[in-house]
């Protein structure tokens, strides 16, 4: 079935009206019928199987037939990260949202090429976006950026990816824990010492250097798979 987002609880034998764009791409793209079934997300932990009653490119009408609730995943990982430029931050967030993080913090570092404070605006659709292709009914939330040293102060305990360190990550049992991930440019020194201080150690991803959106993979998948419950 097709997933369809709503943003609001869904709740069991309830007509709904789903949005603008939802409704358009029911309507128009699929030509959806009356009576077509149709899997619904939000982003509340809840999916639903619901019908298509009225379908109508600005107003579709669609009844909730079943609802099941999601479970968050357990650990859950706060991504701070230094945004690069461009359509491959967009890329970060899709993959970020693919592998269940809980929270994107951008963060701006001494040797950070992207200095902007400003959230580009198709970043909250490309959540969505993510979060019906991979049924992730947890996706995360996209905060303002932060300068470095803001970041740290408020982060929890964590790792940040680094070349010159082996890989000395051991099983634990947080429920939550944090990944850094600098610039193409690295942390500085001063940086890696702040990192330490908060707790945030220093963990191999492999011997060669990382663009910023394949290290947000490769660490993601280093916690899932060290971490997993």
């Amino acid at each position: 079935m097709r997933r369809f987002f709503y943003d609001e609880d869904l709740i069991f034998d309830e007509t709904i009206r789903l949005s603008a764009d939802e409704s358009y791409h029911l309507a128009t793209v699929l030509r959806a019928k009356p009576g077509l079934k149709i899997c619904l997300i939000n982003a509340l932990g809840q999916s639903a199987v619901a019908e298509c009653v009225d379908v109508n490119r600005k107003a579709a009408l669609v009844k909730i037939e079943s609802v099941e609730t999601q479970a968050a995943v357990s650990p859950a990982i706060d991504l701070y990260v230094a945004p690069p430029k461009g359509k491959l931050f967009n890329q970060l967030i899709k993959q970020s949202v693919e592998m269940g993080v809980r929270h994107i913090i951008p963060v701006i570092c001494e040797y950070s090429e992207n200095r902007s404070t400003e959230i580009p605006s198709q970043c909250e659709q490309t959540i969505i976006e993510a979060a019906k292709q991979s049924g992730n009914c947890h996706p995360p939330k996209l905060l303002a950026p932060q300068a470095f040293s803001e970041a740290v102060k408020s982060s929890i305990a964590g790792i940040y990816g680094s070349v010159e360190l082996s890989d000395t990550a051991t099983r634990n049992t947080a429920e939550e824990i944090s990944l850094w991930i600098g610039p193409e440019g690295g942390f500085s020194e001063d940086e890696l010492s702040e990192l330490s201080t908060h707790g945030i150690e220093g963990v191999s991803f492999g011997p060669w250097i990382l663009r910023v959106e394949t290290a947000v993979v490769a660490g993601l998948g280093h916690l899932r798979t060290r971490l997993k419950k």
